[in-house]
């Protein structure tokens, strides 16, 4: 098992490298790249369960979650800031992850 955490308040380089502190999420979308039964990824954290609702939401092979708001969730540091991915066996699991918002 592994965890994955993306702070999207600080320490998140966009796509040039350059790093990055949203304060609107206006997309997320993640993919679970497995096609093995059981190898499920659990997106969790606080921006997911303070803005999105979410407790441990699990994502199953082959499956993805995906959401988009055009005025953007509010990116809050330290209280809704973090996105984590965890993968729940004791193998890899490779996914794909695509967020973008607002820096100001």
């Amino acid at each position: 098992a592994g965890v994955a955490s993306f702070d999207l308040n600080a320490a998140v380089d966009d796509a040039f490298g350059v790093q990055i502190a949203l304060v609107k999420l206006k997309g997320l979308v993640v993919y679970n790249q497995s096609v093995t039964v059981g190898e499920n990824l659990i997106l969790a954290g606080n921006f997911c369960s303070v803005r999105l609702g979410l407790v441990d939401h699990s994502i199953g092979p082959g499956s993805f979650f995906s959401i988009v708001n055009p005025t953007g969730f509010t990116v809050t540091n330290s209280s809704a800031d973090a996105i984590t991915i965890t993968n729940n066996n004791a193998g890899s699991v490779t996914y794909d992850i695509l967020f973008w918002g607002n820096t100001s």
